[in-house]
């Protein structure tokens, strides 16, 4: 190479390359801006309101993102509405599908007769988009505080964590949802002490609803009606080594009652009997009568563990000739 060919490539690595790269970067910041600034004017007129407070476009040279001082959102229709604190988020310039995001507490959301306040330690966010839709994505909270007024469960007051986390993917047309929990507490009007939960993971498939994944869809169970669930894995281990397992297929219908045949195993009798006459001695005696009907149905030889079949039918859940009560329509 010549002389004069190499002094013009350092010219053009010292100076035109990283004007080029600049350039490209506040392009692509004016594109994102003006697309969410479109976004957030496309669903005002349906009556939702965004606000990014102090909307900043950050992470040159590499990485793009949105920072908010404090975000809100309010739904006048659905009369539904939050608030938080801090919102950052950030992308690889060449991958700006794949988004991290991180957000600070406190938050308060409410509707027409709920509120819910939490706090957390941390809370990101991992989710990868193609085109329009969400292919998957990741959330983790820890050091979780939640104080409840929900008007259907008046009795849940609050509900902490040291670990709550969530992964949802899509699988060709179905959805795959698990979540874990890591020193689960609730805190209830109808216990002497808090109900407590060493671990719980779950894992689920929606078969054939990637609905659920669009990100301009409502966010309710509603968009599970209609649905055919595998329900893989619901595992609750208690304190003092006690253990609830669960699994079977579910059918949410179009007008959101749920049927289906679950399998449960419990196990650890003895302690979960102790657990439930320290929470509250008052239900003791009835839960107790409850236990020994399940163990006569229960096929087990095992005198510490019972396992049943529980039939949903038209929302309405049986354990042999036992009924468990109704289940809500979603």
């Amino acid at each position: 190479m010549k002389p004069r060919h190499k002094l013009i490539l350092l010219i053009a690595s010292i100076f035109i390359i990283p004007a080029l790269v600049t350039l490209g970067w506040h392009w692509g910041a004016d594109k994102l801006e003006n697309l969410i600034e479109t976004r957030i004017s496309s669903i005002a007129s349906r009556g939702v309101t965004v606000t990014c407070n102090n909307l900043e476009i950050r992470g040159f040279p590499f990485r793009i993102g949105l920072n908010c001082d404090n975000t809100s959102f309010d739904d006048t229709k659905r009369r539904v509405g939050f608030t938080a604190g801090e919102l950052r988020t950030t992308a690889q310039i060449y991958n700006p599908g794949h988004v991290i995001s991180e957000l600070d507490g406190p938050l308060t959301v409410t509707n027409r007769h709920s509120v819910v306040e939490a706090n957390w330690q941390s809370m990101r966010a991992s989710s990868v988009f193609e085109i329009s839709n969400l292919s998957r994505a990741s959330i983790e909270a820890v050091s979780l505080d939640l104080a409840t007024q929900l008007a259907n469960l008046k009795e849940l007051q609050k509900v902490s964590a040291e670990n709550l986390q969530m992964h949802i993917r899509q699988n060709e047309n179905n959805v795959d949802i698990a979540a874990s929990g890591v020193n689960i507490a609730l805190e209830n009007s109808l216990t002497k002490a808090p109900i407590k939960s060493d671990d719980v993971n779950l894992f689920v498939t929606v078969h054939d609803n990637l609905q659920i994944l669009k990100y301009d869809q409502r966010r309710d169970a509603s968009l599970l009606r209609g649905s055919d669930i595998t329900l893989h894995d619901l595992t609750i281990k208690g304190t003092q080594n006690t253990r609830l397992s669960a699994s079977g297929p579910l059918n949410i219908s179009d007008q959101g009652i749920i049927s289906g045949d679950v399998a449960i195993t419990l196990t650890n009798i003895a302690n979960l009997k102790s657990t439930i006459a320290e929470v509250n001695p008052a239900l003791s005696a009835n839960f107790s009568n409850i236990i020994n009907v399940l163990s006569a149905l229960s096929p087990s030889n095992n005198p510490d563990e019972i396992q049943i079949n529980v039939k949903i039918r038209n929302g309405i859940a049986q354990a042999g000739i036992i009924p468990l009560g109704r289940i809500p329509a979603l």
